[in-house]
């Protein structure tokens, strides 16, 4: 991954963990360091509890970026989709409005790899009712994109 994307990234994971200062306590160059080797993807997210960075790389390939129990590591693990029986369970919450214009759609979802679940997050869904755009969050769009290999696994 080129370092421009990996400071992006840890940038991002690190202002998630400052929402959640329990989520971890890692030294930035620590947390640079484990994402470098990582492919270059646009699929990637942050648990929203922050203890997980998450990635599919263009080759199908899910890595999991998890903080250490003593908040000060880091370790990642990976699993390989393409070949594997993949399902998904979808549940869709319903629209709630924020400021008067814009509807959230919240959507869990639970992703398993030949039978072992690999991911459980929340992503949102919005529209804004005024200009009749969408848009996906992080979460979303990598619940998507992994929900898109599933429908072809099947």
């Amino acid at each position: 991954m080129q370092e421009d994307q990996a400071t992006v990234i840890v940038s991002a994971w690190s202002q998630g963990a400052y929402r959640q200062p329990e989520a971890w306590d890692l030294p930035f160059d620590e947390a640079a360091r484990t994402v470098r080797p990582l492919p270059e993807s646009s699929l990637w997210a942050i648990s929203s509890d922050a203890r997980c960075l998450w990635l599919l790389s263009p080759d199908e390939t899910f890595y999991t970026v998890s903080v250490s129990e003593d908040l000060t590591t880091c370790s990642t693990s990976t699993l390989p989709l393409s070949g594997a029986r993949l399902s998904v369970d979808r549940v869709e919450g319903s629209s709630r409005m924020q400021r008067d214009v814009l509807a959230v759609r919240e959507t869990d979802w639970t992703f398993k790899a030949d039978g072992q679940e690999f991911l459980s997050l929340t992503g949102a869904t919005m529209t804004d009712q005024v200009r009749g755009t969408t848009t996906s969050d992080p979460r979303q769009a990598l619940a998507e994109a992994v929900a898109a290999l599933v429908d072809r696994s099947a």
